[in-house]
């Protein structure tokens, strides 16, 4: 009878230590989502600023190009008018 008492408070010490344990990791994960959270937040700010960064370089270079072209093409009309006109 004295053994079952002993066995019966070992066993009430390992499930005390256990729902200890368990809380504990309860409150791992719970710190490890919001890190997680916090860390997905931090690199879709730096995607959204490299797409940002990446639009801003393409459309700049879209309108230089075509500012180039404009520009040669109004040249090239130029000398063609300047053509005619000098020689009839």
């Amino acid at each position: 009878m004295l053994d079952n008492i002993n066995k019966e408070d070992e066993r009430k010490e390992k499930v005390e230590d256990l729902e200890q344990r368990a809380a504990q990791l309860l409150n791992k994960a719970q710190s490890f989502r919001k890190l997680t959270k916090q860390v997905k937040q931090k690199k879709q700010k730096e995607n959204l600023k490299s797409k940002a960064g990446l639009i801003a370089v393409v459309t700049l270079l879209a309108v230089v190009i075509i500012i180039v072209v404009a520009v040669m093409l109004s040249r090239n009309s130029q000398s063609n008018g300047t053509f005619t006109t000098e020689h009839p």
